[in-house]
């Protein structure tokens, strides 16, 4: 068994060695402190100055609306972790020579907790609009079931999903699947327009996807997934 799980890692990572990758940063600050504020002032225009300069791909700044204890989300997608440290280098020291000592430090004694992802990102797709919610989906399936799943999903699912974002009932999609980090194997990002329309998405994909799968199939790949969590966020800044 243990051979036959580090022979499907091996496969998970070869498979995605040219994929771009998303780095979360999911940080917990006191409710009340600022810490949004001094974040779109200090922060967010660095990010988006990486993006421009072409280190970043993309960067998006949450703040909590719906979910876990993470209630500050910075995510950055580049094309390998090299380019992403560079930009980290960067904006980290530009937040340094930019924000006074005394914004810091306040800042950083706001901060609880915090926690890093690295995932590599397996399928996406996106409008040229961006949303004002964003929804993830966190699932956890085996290593050894997530070839499976995935192969399914890239058949049924990915498909209705990306016509929802080329018909504009969605601004955006993307699939995430484990690099380094916590227990969750596979991510779905999903950035919508607001709640309800995003529920009246969701409602519709399920529909349309149980008329193409037999139960008996659904039910195969849903067992696959052995623990999940929701997280809703409100979008802060997007580049």
């Amino acid at each position: 068994m243990k051979k036959q799980i580090i022979t499907t890692l091996i496969i998970i990572f070869a498979s995605n060695a040219h994929s771009q990758i998303m780095v979360e940063w999911a940080g917990q600050f006191k409710w009340g402190s600022g810490s949004g504020a001094h974040i779109n002032k200090y922060w967010v225009p660095l990010a988006e100055k990486e993006v421009e300069n072409g280190n970043l791909k993309s960067f998006k700044s949450l703040g909590h609306s719906m979910g876990d204890e993470w209630n500050s989300v910075d995510l950055y997608v580049a094309d390998d972790y090299a380019t992403w440290s560079k930009a980290w280098d960067n904006i980290f020291s530009g937040w340094r020579e930019n924000a006074p000592q005394e914004e810091r430090q306040k800042h950083l004694s706001n901060l609880m907790a915090h926690k890093d992802n690295i995932y590599s990102v397996s399928h996406s797709k996106q409008s040229n609009k961006n949303g004002s919610i964003y929804v993830a989906w966190y699932a956890k399936i085996d290593y050894v079931d997530l070839p499976d799943y995935l192969k399914h999903a890239k058949k049924y699912f990915f498909p209705i999903w990306d016509k929802k974002v080329d018909d504009g009932e969605l601004n955006g999609f993307t699939v995430l699947t484990h690099a380094w980090g916590d227990e969750w194997t596979l991510v779905i990002h999903y950035e919508a327009k607001d709640i309800p329309s995003f529920q009246k998405t969701w409602s519709s994909v399920i529909s349309e996807y149980g008329d193409k799968v037999s139960k008996s199939t659904r039910d195969k790949f849903q067992r696959m997934i052995t623990d999940h969590k929701d997280n809703i966020y409100s979008i802060r800044a997007s580049k």
